[in-house]
């Protein structure tokens, strides 16, 4: 599942940021986000949405990381985060480029790319991982208002959703 380097960058900024290193976290996540990029110039293979969408995020966060209130950026970055992934994944949408179909081509035979059912397949996939991250910015923003309640809570669920996408990403794949 190549996707999952895609959001290796987030994974590390996720971890990082945890202990309260906002500027690393953010900064790796940027170079890590990059130099995924480059592997797959490299490669000969296309820049992918996810990682310019993620390279973009990390670098604006490391630059807010310089001048903004750490408690400020330490309450308002999960909420951020899950927004940007949600924002890339429906930019994706919109575009009529679903993020996953990047990925899905590195396995599918050429022949198959241009076919409706590829491109479906690759949008209803896309449509999960949207709603997982719609759900995650959800939590998110109920932790910013209820910080007392919420805050263990909205990372259980974003590793839920998380794990729930990438089991729906393999069974629909399978299932094709």
């Amino acid at each position: 599942m190549a996707i999952l380097i895609g959001f290796a960058p987030w994974i590390i900024f996720a971890i990082l940021a945890g202990h309260g290193r906002m500027l690393e976290a953010a900064s790796i996540a940027a170079i890590a986000s990059l130099a995924s990029m480059i592997g797959d110039i490299r490669k000969k293979r296309s820049i992918k949405v996810l990682q310019a969408g993620t390279l973009v995020f990390f670098s604006a966060l490391t630059l807010a990381a310089f001048f903004a209130d750490r408690a400020w950026l330490g309450r308002w970055t999960q909420l951020m985060s899950s927004s940007a992934l949600a924002a890339i994944t429906l930019v994706s949408i919109i575009m009529r480029r679903p993020f996953t179909i990047q990925y899905a081509r590195e396995s599918v035979p050429k022949e198959y790319w241009d076919t409706p059912e590829f491109f479906h397949a690759n949008l209803v996939i896309t449509w999960v991982w949207f709603a997982a991250f719609a759900v995650n910015t959800v939590g998110s923003a109920i932790r910013v208002v209820a910080p007392h309640i919420w805050s263990g809570t909205s990372w259980v669920i974003s590793i839920c959703t998380f794990v729930a996408a990438m089991k729906f990403t393999k069974w629909y794949s399978g299932k094709r």
